[in-house]
């Protein structure tokens, strides 16, 4: 796997965050990494309210500005008629071509882990090499609270954590993508269509008392078996929940839940997501959101700083 191609779903699902040297300060850094490293699971706790009026009443026009998923430049995901359908379907509700224009997110979020453990976090992401020519680069920062600050980056080449010393140590490139990938928790709905590389249409049924339509989807990289089912609003066609399963399992090891859908600028963003895997349940509300171009220098690694006043001191 080269080092600077984003995990796959199912790979940073498996991924646990690497062990720290003896005496290093994780802090928040390794429960948001944890959360990262789950990014195709999570479980939203939270009903479903109904999706604003704004969002339903816009379905039709969306269908009528839909280019199907096979015209995006990409490797076109195989599947039935019926699941590509609903796929740009999909695409179209979540923002259609104006998708293909994000190149970063900055996002503050208040992540909520039991009734007393709840922190404030920021996440920059630098995405979309292919347009900015620049590497993936990203950097997850919690500023006080109960655990203290921390910190994890990658700056394309290089990644850092927090020391729990005021200071940061170094990670390779690995561990740094293992943690990171996935940071944009947004792509986890807007990326779909181009995550897997088939999708089938399951019958028509009901996720948590919710009717929904329900598609079957596969990474030819997964272990063989595995899969991801994607359930969908039907009169949105908005994507409301994500269950992955292992092969001849009965049940997910991890599910996504989407909860109020919102506007950002031409696209479609969820305000909150709960993640729920083994028992733990995190609820992750987005207090702001933005769609940005992201400066090369706005994700830069604090040991080069530090590095360069020593070496002018």
């Amino acid at each position: 796997m080269s080092p600077h191609r984003p995990h796959t779903l199912q790979e940073s699902v498996r991924d646990t965050p690497p062990t720290a040297p003896a005496g290093a300060f994780l802090g928040l850094a390794i429960v948001i990494a944890t959360i990262v490293g789950m990014l195709v699971a999570g479980a939203l706790a939270s009903p479903n309210p109904p999706v604003p009026s704004t969002i339903a009443g816009e379905t039709e026009a969306a269908d009528q500005r839909a280019e199907p998923v096979a015209s995006r430049g990409a490797k076109a995901p195989r599947g039935t008629p019926e699941a590509l359908d609903l796929l740009t379907r999909m695409r179209a509700a979540l923002g259609g071509k104006a998708l293909d224009g994000i190149e970063g997110v900055r996002a503050s979020m208040l992540v909520r882990r039991g009734e007393r453990d709840e922190n404030p976090v920021e996440i920059v992401v630098a995405s979309r090499p292919e347009r900015t020519g620049r590497p993936f680069a990203a950097v997850i920062r919690q500023a006080g609270g109960g655990r203290g600050a921390s910190e994890i980056g990658f700056d394309g080449t290089h990644g850092w954590m927090s020391d729990g010393n005021g200071g940061f140590m170094p990670l390779d490139a690995d561990q740094a993508l293992a943690m990171l990938s996935g940071a944009d928790l947004q792509a986890l709905a807007r990326d779909l269509p181009s995550r897997f590389d088939r999708f089938d249409l399951d019958p028509p049924g009901e996720f948590r008392g919710k009717r929904v339509l329900s598609l079957r989807a596969v990474s030819d990289e997964d272990p063989p078996g595995d899969f991801t089912r994607v359930h969908v609003d039907p009169s949105t066609a908005l994507p409301l929940a994500i269950e992955s399963f292992e092969a001849d399992a009965n049940r997910p090891f991890n599910v996504a839940i989407f909860d109020r859908w919102e506007r950002l600028d031409e696209a479609r963003v969820f305000r909150r997501m709960t993640s729920e895997r083994g028992g733990a349940i995190t609820i992750i509300d987005f207090e702001t959101i933005a769609y940005d171009p992201i400066p090369g220098e706005a994700i830069a690694s604090p040991l080069d700083r530090d590095a360069a006043a020593d070496t002018d001191g």
